[in-house]
């Protein structure tokens, strides 16, 4: 789960009505949910109502790059 946005801060009035019946329907199907940020998953604990059949579920794990893809600085003074 990567934010709530359409629910708490949507660029239009009717996202909410789209995106909250959505985004419930898939945090209930969902055997795992990963938040992306302790922010994203306060959003999460108020969205469904301290849900623990869905909190439960739910680990905080940010994103990250996998090392592989990070390439080394060659002069670690350019940082």
């Amino acid at each position: 789960l990567h934010d709530l946005i359409h629910v708490y801060d949507p660029q239009k009035p009717f996202y909410p009505y789209i995106a909250t019946p959505l985004i419930l329907s898939a945090v209930r199907r969902a055997d795992r949910i990963i938040a992306v940020s302790r922010a994203t998953y306060q959003d999460l604990v108020k969205f469904v109502k301290n849900d623990d059949r869905i909190l439960s579920k739910t680990r905080v794990i940010p994103n990250s790059i996998d090392p592989d893809f990070a390439e080394p600085v060659a002069d670690p003074s350019f940082l």
